[in-house]
C-alpha cells in the first residue's frame, strides 16, 4: 500500500470523516488490525480563507504547495486535498511538488458518468458553485452542470460557512438543501446532485431524496484507496 498524504483541516469536520472512511475501508479490505498507511497535514483554515474572496489562487497554490512538500518530505507517495474548493489548485500543486495527485473533481465526474447521467446540480460553497472547474471536469464526460439561483446560492453557502464547517447540523438546514435540490429537479430537470462540499454529506444522505446524490467525500476516499492499493 502506498503511503497516503492528505491535506486536511479544510475543514476539520470533513477531515475526520476522511480519516474514518479511509481507515475503515483499509480494514474492510485487509482485515485483522490493519489500518491506513497515512499522513495528514491539517492546515489552518483561518490562514486559507483570505485567499478565497479575492480569488488569489496563485497565493493559495503556493500555500498548499508548502504543505504538500511537508507531506512529501515525511514520505507520502501521493497526495489528495480533502476539500472541493481547495482542490482547484491541486494540479498546480502537483506540478510544483512533482508528487502524484488524486483529484476529487475527476473522481466525482467519473462516478457520475458511470451512472449514465447527463445533467446534474452542483451544491457547495459559492466559490465552488460559481467556478468553472467542476463544469470543465464534467464536460469531459458530456455532463451538463446546473447551479442554484443567486438566493439559493447565498443561503446554502452561508449554511456551510456558519454551520456545517463547525459541525452544526440542523433539520432546518437539511430542509433548505432538499428544497434547493427539489427545485432544480423540477425547473432544470437535473438527474442528480453533487454534494460538492465535503461537509454536505454529513447533512444530506441518499435516504433523504429519491434523486441520486453524489457524496464527494466517499467518492474521493474510494479514488484515494484505489490509487493507494
Amino acid at each position: 500500500m502506498k503511503k497516503i498524504g492528505l491535506i486536511g483541516g479544510v475543514t476539520w469536520v470533513s477531515t475526520q470523516e476522511y480519516y474514518r472512511q479511509i481507515n475503515q475501508a483499509v480494514n474492510d479490505r485487509l482485515g485483522g488490525f490493519h489500518s491506513a498507511n497515512m499522513l495528514i497535514n491539517s492546515v489552518d483554515m483561518g490562514e486559507i480563507y483570505p485567499f478565497l474572496p479575492i480569488g488569489d489562487w496563485d497565493g493559495l497554490a503556493n500555500y498548499i504547495t508548502a504543505k504538500v512538500l511537508e507531506l512529501k518530505k515525511a514520505g507520502a507517495d501521493f497526495f489528495a486535498i480533502g476539500s472541493n474548493t481547495i482542490s482547484k489548485v491541486g494540479h498546480q500543486v502537483a506540478q510544483n511538488t512533482n508528487l502524484p495527485y488524486v483529484d476529487i473533481y475527476e473522481a466525482t465526474s467519473k462516478a457520475i458518468a458511470a451512472r449514465g447521467l447527463q445533467k446534474v446540480g452542483l451544491l457547495g460553497v459559492a466559490f465552488t458553485m460559481k467556478d468553472d472547474v467542476y463544469r470543465r471536469a464534467l464536460a469531459k464526460h458530456r455532463i451538463k452542470t446546473v447551479i442554484p439561483n443567486n438566493e439559493e446560492m447565498e443561503i446554502t453557502h452561508e449554511i456551510i460557512m456558519t454551520q456545517l464547517s463547525k459541525a452544526i447540523f440542523t433539520k432546518k438546514s437539511k430542509a433548505t438543501y432538499l428544497e434547493v435540490i427539489d427545485r432544480m429537479q423540477k425547473d432544470a430537470q437535473i438527474e442528480g446532485a453533487i454534494l460538492g462540499c465535503t461537509e454536505i454529506p454529513l447533512l444530506i444522505k441518499q435516504a433523504d431524496t429519491d434523486l441520486p446524490v453524489f457524496d464527494t467525500t466517499a467518492i474521493h476516499v474510494k479514488a484515494i484507496l484505489d490509487y493507494a492499493f
